[in-house]
């Protein structure tokens, strides 16, 4: 009788105990809920423009709940990107903005700058399945999916139809330029960013960073930052290196810089193509889900078979993306932001 007594008072002890713990918890979240930081936060996602990127977040981390992972994935599925707007010439026209949201939605906007909110809160907090050996190659989670590079521009004859192919078949790509020619030719900079696609750094002028010093990359990298950030208002976040070289110093200096070593894992050798049959084999024969394909603005035959590859990759059921969009696809970021 006596222990029937104990074990009946211990079970209201319990259940009272849960009772308090699951008031505090409502009377937590319905305070949270009311918070000013929570309703500027949404009225940021439904304002458009007015939206915290994510370099915000992950700066005002300390003050979020803790589902900041959540928070994370949910800015990388809202990611919006303004970018110069193009006249009918393909031409930028100073001032006017394109807002662009991850989904295709778009509307006319105006900002001070061309910056792109890239997922980097996400890409910082967690680390990707698909960086390995200090770089990214290619990520073989992304199912169909491929994400294709152009090295060594801007070109003011080349990369404009680039652009312009790229946008006529529903694509984007990621074009690794030189900072000595992005700050020659900024409006070409803003062009890549106005059609959808991404800029990424290939150094200031094709400089082998294995063969530089510690201050000389350093030197390399605040120039190529400055001449982007002129262009753009953005410094770029991923790198590729000349020649593919790198070393455990460059990675450590890449990371210093906070960003990420892109390399390939598909090289059309389009530099050096007898043909533009033979740059469409290089990649039609061989090509995997998850590649990252190398080629380059200025190669003998990329805008004429360009056309032709973009057409028989979408045949096969490729999407064409950029390497910010390839990396996150199939990764461990939004298992992680989902609480697996």
């Amino acid at each position: 009788m006596y222990r029937g007594r104990v074990r009946s008072r211990y079970k209201m002890t319990v259940a009272g105990f849960m009772l308090l713990a699951l008031a505090a918890a409502v009377a937590w979240l319905f305070g949270y809920c009311n918070s000013a930081q929570l309703q500027a936060w949404l009225a940021g996602l439904q304002g458009g423009a007015g939206v915290a990127g994510p370099a915000q977040v992950q700066q005002d981390k300390s003050d979020l709940p803790p589902d900041l992972r959540r928070m994370a994935w949910e800015i990388y599925d809202n990611t919006y990107i303004a970018r110069p707007h193009l006249d009918k010439n393909y031409q930028v026209d100073s001032g006017q903005y394109d807002l662009y949201v991850r989904g295709g939605r778009q509307a006319n906007a105006e900002s001070d700058a061309a910056r792109v909110y890239v997922q980097g809160a996400a890409l910082q907090e967690y680390p990707l399945a698909c960086v390995s050996r200090g770089s990214v190659f290619s990520n073989r989670a992304a199912g169909k999916m491929v994400a294709l590079t152009f090295d060594d521009g801007p070109f003011t004859a080349k990369t404009p139809k680039i652009l312009e192919i790229l946008q006529q078949n529903d694509c984007r790509a990621t074009f690794f330029s030189l900072g000595k020619y992005v700050s020659n030719h900024p409006e070409l900079a803003q062009q890549v960013l106005a059609a959808g696609c991404e800029l990424g750094s290939h150094s200031w002028f094709h400089s082998k960073q294995t063969s530089l010093s510690a201050e000389e990359r350093a030197e390399d990298f605040a120039r190529v930052a400055k001449a982007f950030e002129e262009a753009t208002g953005s410094a770029p976040y991923l790198f590729r290196a000349p020649y593919g070289a790198i070393d455990d110093a460059v990675k450590a200096d890449l990371t210093e810089q906070d960003m990420i070593s892109v390399l390939w894992s598909l090289d059309t050798e389009d530099w050096r193509a007898p043909s533009a049959e033979a740059v469409y084999k290089s990649v039609m024969d061989v090509v995997r889900d998850g590649d990252i394909i190398l080629m380059h603005e200025n190669a003998e035959y990329t805008v004429e078979v360009l056309p032709r590859i973009l057409a028989a990759l979408k045949e096969e059921g490729y999407q064409v993306v950029t390497v910010s969009e390839l990396i996150y696809a199939g990764s461990d970021v939004k298992a992680a932001a989902d609480g697996n």
